[in-house]
């Protein structure tokens, strides 16, 4: 069989060092196994995020990445210097830069419709490189993931201007849920109509959950037959020896620390626990890993909680620094207090470490679900601040008699394996294809007969 050639869009790509671009990192690292050779499309800069640049020398050669030529606000800003140049020489009368009145228009529409700025900045560009490279290299198909839900739209976009078969990756919902934050009753259409428009044309489309698979199904019934699940996952590329901590009873979450999954439940929680068993805190450790993406700094809330000598933040690291302090944590937390939907690539990674799982999340929730599932997991919820304290207690308990131990079905972790899923993601672009030929034969032969 040929070799075939796929252009990935992804907004979030290594170096970077962010939940959004271990997907598409694998389906990069993996795809050329199974015959496809992607040519990633990204954005151009890392901005202020973490970095590991190490992540890309796990990536065959022939993987190629190309970055489109704006950076967001660059992009945001010369959209409107360009379209505003004719206010030029009112700007020199007033004695202002060059600019001046762009950059404030600019910074008032992105006030009002933040989603345009992505449309400008993302999308727009990833549509004029993404005509470039499909000129110059011929792929076979496109494959975006999202969010940002930009990335489907400027897939969408080059699928319908060129004809090559598209695939969308959700790997968060679109239209409703936890990122569904319109913001106008205006832009809540023009964003559901964008989906539609993806669900109709789309070859197929990937989701990360059951339940987004049966809820898209529902709304979208028919589009049912092309959605699929391709689940997120966990790599062993690196082996590691690192043991638990014996010396302190260490929990630990690793992920993208915000709002919702640095929840007051939690600190209370933590507080009961260091009144009813003082003996704990001096042989309690809980740390927080992970960029920040809270409005305030993840340090002043652990202050204001006077949590301080038992909670530490320890801030961004990279991939395999994760995966060390996960394997050398005595419990990993994982916390979602509101989306109900969500089975994040970490927690495949928890269960990979073999460590205790002790979940914050919705009951009755995928998460709550796979938990279960493993073997290592159990969920204390979202609402009862003595249950996690007893829950936690529990487990130190456990550690402190050395009896702290999990038993993980490697059967059943094994499925969730990035190639594994990744060689799903092979196979539903051969589909494609093959059904993108089968409608252009049955056109050739309906113009013949004409």
């Amino acid at each position: 069989m040929p070799r075939r050639r796929v252009l990935l869009l992804a907004y979030m790509f290594p170096p970077i060092v962010d939940a959004g671009g271990f997907r598409p990192l694998a389906f990069s690292r993996y795809l050329p196994e199974f015959g496809w050779d992607p040519i990633v499309l990204t954005r151009p800069d890392t901005g202020a995020l973490p970095l590991d640049p190490k992540q890309l020398t796990a990536l065959p050669p022939n993987v190629r990445v190309e970055r489109v030529a704006t950076g967001f606000r660059d992009g945001w800003q010369r959209h409107f210097e360009q379209r505003l140049r004719w206010l030029r020489p009112f700007e020199a009368a007033l004695g202002k830069p060059r600019g001046w009145i762009a950059e404030a228009i600019a910074w008032r529409v992105a006030r009002r419709d933040e989603t345009r700025q992505w449309e400008v900045s993302w999308m727009q560009p990833a549509v004029e490189s993404g005509l470039e490279l499909i000129s110059r290299e011929r792929p076979d198909a496109i494959l975006a993931t999202a969010p940002p839900y930009e990335t489907l739209k400027a897939g969408w976009q080059l699928h319908r201007r060129t004809g090559v078969p598209f695939i969308a990756d959700y790997r968060d919902p679109w239209t409703y849920g936890v990122p569904w934050n319109p913001g106008s009753a205006r832009r809540a259409r023009l964003e559901l109509a964008w989906e539609r428009k993806v669900m109709r044309d789309a070859a197929r489309i990937l989701v990360v959950t059951p339940s987004m698979q049966r809820t898209m199904a529902e709304k979208y019934p028919a589009s049912a037959g092309r959605i699929e699940l391709v689940m997120n996952g966990y790599e062993d590329f690196r082996e590691s020896s690192t043991p638990p901590s014996r010396d302190r009873f260490v929990m630990s979450y690793v992920g993208s620390v915000m709002e919702r999954r640095f929840p007051p439940v939690l600190f209370e929680a933590l507080r009961r626990l260091r009144t009813r068993h003082p003996e704990t805190t001096s042989e309690m450790r809980v740390q927080f890993i992970g960029p920040n993406q809270c409005a305030g700094s993840p340090n002043d809330t652990i202050k204001s909680e006077d949590l301080m000598e038992l909670v530490h933040y320890l801030g961004p690291v990279g991939h395999d620094a994760a995966r060390e302090l996960m394997r050398s944590s005595n419990v990993l937390l994982h916390i979602e207090t509101e989306a109900t939907y969500a089975v994040s690539s970490k927690l495949f990674e928890y269960f990979s470490a073999r460590r205790a799982v002790l979940g914050l999340v919705p009951s009755g929730s995928d998460d709550e679900l796979f938990l279960q599932r493993s073997g290592a997991g159990f969920n204390a919820g979202i609402d009862d601040p003595d249950r996690i304290a007893a829950a936690i207690y529990e487990r130190w308990c456990a550690w402190r008699d050395d009896r702290l131990e999990v038993s993980v079905d490697d059967v059943w972790l094994k499925q969730f394996h990035r190639r594994g899923q990744t060689q799903k993601v092979a196979a539903l672009l051969e589909m494609s294809i093959d059904v993108a030929l089968s409608v252009k034969s049955q056109q050739a032969v309906v113009t013949d007969k004409v």
